[in-house]
């Protein structure tokens, strides 16, 4: 019988060992981590619930743009996730730059607090005042179609944020009376020929 060449066998078994390597220090990562979060949940909730705030919770506002995301601690597991989401959502106060009545960054933060179970916060807001009809329907809209709650309007007493505040407020009215989106429209639209007379750039 011919021996087998080494050389031959040789790739083939390095494989295998790297193969077995891997998996070795795979669980032993997977031990490592297990061990460790393990150690945290040993300490008394009250402790650990101390660690949670310095980790997560800002005295300064947190200023919510396209790159933002949740905090890595609230990704490391379930159960951590369980136990801080809530001080996350509610200890921390959120603020929103809105510029040309786009509130496509408000609903797209409230469609994940609903995934992660949450209710609504309350936002910080700045409205950039530049009007623009388009975007505030699209606004509206939302809220009327109940994918986002009443989003706050400034506490500016200008007339700009005045059409603001009325076009939200008779967007969630519907919203809570089970309004059509076509017949909060049509009152809108009258909100809008009444804009227009003190500022023509409601109409564009």
């Amino acid at each position: 019988m011919p021996k087998r060449s080494r050389e031959a066998d040789g790739p083939v078994q390095n494989k295998r060992r790297s193969e077995r390597l891997s998996a070795k220090n795979k669980d032993g990562a997977e031990h490592i981590e297990q061990t460790q979060e393990c150690k945290l949940f040993a300490l008394p909730a009250e402790l650990r619930n101390s660690i949670y705030e310095e980790v997560l919770l800002q005295e300064a506002r947190i200023e919510v743009t396209t790159d933002s995301r949740v905090p890595p601690l609230l990704q490391v597991s379930r159960q951590i996730r369980a136990e801080t989401v809530a001080m996350w959502h509610k200890g921390n106060k959120f603020h929103f730059f809105i510029e040309g009545c786009d509130a496509t960054l408000v609903w797209s933060w409230e469609r994940l607090f609903s995934k992660l179970g949450l209710g609504y916060a309350e936002y910080l807001m700045t409205v950039e005042e530049t009007p623009n009809w388009t975007n505030l329907m699209k606004w509206c809209n939302t809220i009327c179609e109940r994918k986002c709650g009443a989003v706050p309007a400034d506490t500016k007493d200008t007339r700009f944020m005045s059409v603001i505040a009325v076009a939200n407020g008779i967007a969630f009215q519907f919203s809570q009376f089970g309004g059509s989106w076509w017949a909060c429209e049509q009152v809108l639209g009258e909100l809008r020929g009444t804009a227009a007379k003190h500022d023509k750039a409601w109409e564009i």
